[in-house]
């Protein structure tokens, strides 16, 4: 029998579906909820965005017979959140983009290692003073960073910071070497990593073992002075200790694209410090029509290997039944 497949998306549903047209399946394209949702009763296959998921879509999914969703996203906990079927497998885009995000990540690093927000406002003042500011700035050539996580992400930060002749040491569940030339530790040893670190940067997934991960506690191993940078998910820091570690002095900066909360309120302490900087989840932006191609790219081998029985990739939540 033809499967059949929902596609559900904000945009470029209709450009997707025509990639997948020389498959032998049924495609209805929506980007509209109650739509997809509504479709779903009948439906094998869902194609659909993490960000758009809530109780209603999981609710959704366990009265249909789908055995199969794949994310247009590098990470699901915002769908893992509401919970899926025991049947279903979850599969997202893998390292498609994970250079873009990369890129920012470094951005963000580089930025509070050369005391960009101090300057920045000192030109907003119409100021001209190298000093004090000129003292504290540091290069990030030479510097020892910790990278969480060692996924596509973590792995194409570390490179990047290699490639400014610093040290990167990833941190994931187990310790390994990694083939482009940096030590991957396992997570267990996070506090003697991060006080060897002038600088951390967090890129693991958020599940229960990262969840609120960096307490007062794990940032209190970092060097005085160390900066942090944020491009995964703001519940894997505890705001609260991060705000005070800003104010003693004891971190110098963060550069935060997510935050918890998130969105944070216009009142929120973290707008006001001076060594933070924040980009509104933002970190995946750039390079569209390369990322678009990655991630048709995966699609497509997704939905070759779900057709001919094979094992998927990505799979961010492994389904009991086919």
């Amino acid at each position: 029998m033809q499967q059949r497949l929902v596609v559900w998306t904000d945009n470029g549903a209709a450009q997707l579906a025509a990639v997948l047209a020389p498959f032998d399946i049924r495609v209805q394209v929506t980007s509209e909820r109650k739509d997809a949702l509504a479709s779903l009763a009948d439906a094998d296959i869902l194609i659909a965005l993490a960000q758009n998921w809530g109780a209603d879509c999981s609710a959704a999914l366990a009265a249909s017979k789908v055995h199969w969703v794949q994310f247009l996203n590098a990470g699901i906990d915002s769908v893992t959140r509401f919970g899926l079927p025991k049947r279903t497998t979850a599969t997202t885009f893998g390292g498609a983009g994970a250079f873009i995000v990369a890129e920012h990540a470094l951005q963000l690093l580089l930025a509070l290692l050369r005391r960009t927000p101090v300057l920045l406002a000192a030109q907003q003042r119409g100021e001209w003073a190298p000093q004090p500011t000129a003292s504290t700035i540091e290069c990030l050539h030479g510097q020892r960073v910790a990278v969480l996580g060692a996924g596509p992400i973590g792995r194409a930060i570390a490179g990047l910071v290699l490639a400014f002749g610093a040290r990167p040491i990833c941190v994931a569940r187990t310790a390994r070497r990694d083939p482009n030339g940096f030590d991957v530790a396992a997570i267990t040893q996070i506090g003697d990593v991060l006080s060897q670190c002038a600088a951390v940067v967090v890129a693991l997934p958020l599940d229960a073992d990262t969840d609120q991960l960096l307490d007062a506690a794990l940032l209190a191993h970092l060097p005085r002075g160390a900066v942090l940078v944020n491009v995964s998910r703001g519940r894997i820091v505890v705001t609260g200790a991060l705000v005070a570690a800003l104010r003693s002095g004891a971190l110098a900066g963060a550069g935060l694209d997510v935050t918890d909360p998130e969105p944070l309120p216009k009142d929120h302490p973290l707008w006001q410090l001076p060594n933070v900087i924040i980009t509104p989840h933002i970190a995946w932006a750039g390079a569209v029509e390369e990322r678009r191609q990655a991630v048709e790219a995966v699609v497509l081998d997704n939905m070759r290997r779900y057709l001919a029985g094979e094992a998927l990739l990505h799979v961010a939540h492994a389904g009991t039944e086919r």
